[in-house]
């Protein structure tokens, strides 16, 4: 199984850390909600709870957090015509391994979506919209130079006219559930049409993400073989908010000439995370098959 290295793992470290920040996060005494959820276009709805750590000097497993999980939970998503509510179960191909979802709400374009979450003495809101998706056309490889294994990968779309917000998200098995974003895929239309008034065709490199299944070795490739699904989604400005800050922070925290000192955004209330609607377009591609 592909674990998820992503928000739930940064959320939980920087919590605390940005706690002072009066930008973003409000300065917190104690446990913290955390929500990861997503709904995306013809899909159910997936959201997964935990609650934040303190940092301090002791070494701490990944076992360790599975005491901050937060099943049992009251997870309400609404259409603005029916409210569900959502059912708990334990799901490994995720990370945290408890979810909460549904069948009986699919994202539909143009819709919003509210959230609503009891948990313990928590109680959390967040409302997200799905915008129309753009359609990946097309994937390409290119065999890393001097090297028999390794391949990148580039997307191949047209940019719609006005302003669109993407972030490209990959799976790598054909039984994987669970998506998990490219690393320094997330931008807008201004990063790849400068004219924003017509369509244009645009090349974006994917990069593969970095999981906890990377203990030794981490390269932006693809292994030759792998069955690797690439996703590209659209957003609203506020989801692209939360994730081009995830992106900074990891691209940019480990570099002591460029430090990155802004908070984490979020758009729950009464806790921390992100709620977020998605337009998707999906394509598959085989590592070293033309």
């Amino acid at each position: 199984m592909r674990k998820s290295a992503c928000c739930v793992i940064i959320l939980l470290a920087t919590i605390i850390i940005c706690a002072c920040s009066d930008d973003y996060i409000a300065e917190s005494n104690g446990e913290e909600l955390i929500v990861e959820g997503w709904i995306k276009e013809g899909e159910r709805p997936v959201v997964m709870l935990t609650t934040s750590i303190e940092v301090d000097m002791n070494a701490h497993s990944i076992d360790d957090l599975y005491n901050h999980i937060g099943s049992w939970g009251r997870v309400v998503v609404s259409d603005g015509e029916k409210s569900v509510v959502l059912t708990g179960q334990y799901d490994f191909d995720y990370y945290p391994p408890y979810i909460y979802t549904t069948t009986d709400i699919k994202g539909e374009t143009g819709k919003v979506y509210t959230l609503d979450v009891v948990y313990n003495k928590h109680h959390a809101m967040a409302s997200t919209t799905i915008p129309p998706s753009v359609k990946v056309d097309s994937i390409t490889q290119t065999r890393v130079e001097n090297n028999d294994t390794l391949w990148t990968l580039q997307a191949h779309f047209t940019a719609p006219g006005g302003k669109c917000y993407y972030s490209l998200f990959d799976k790598i098995g054909a039984n994987e559930q669970q998506f998990i974003k490219c690393d320094v895929g997330t931008f807008d239309n201004s990063a790849v049409n400068p004219d924003m008034t017509k369509p244009m065709r645009v090349t974006y490199p994917v990069y593969r993400t970095k999981t906890l299944d990377d203990y030794y070795g981490v390269t932006e490739y693809f292994v030759e073989g792998d069955t690797v699904c690439v996703e590209l989604c659209t957003m609203d400005s506020t989801s692209f908010n939360i994730w081009q800050d995830y992106q900074n922070i990891i691209s940019l925290s480990g570099n002591m000439f460029v430090p990155y000192s802004r908070s984490l955004r979020t758009n729950v209330t009464g806790g921390h995370g992100y709620w977020c609607g998605y337009g998707k377009s999906q394509l598959w591609s085989i590592i070293g098959r033309k």
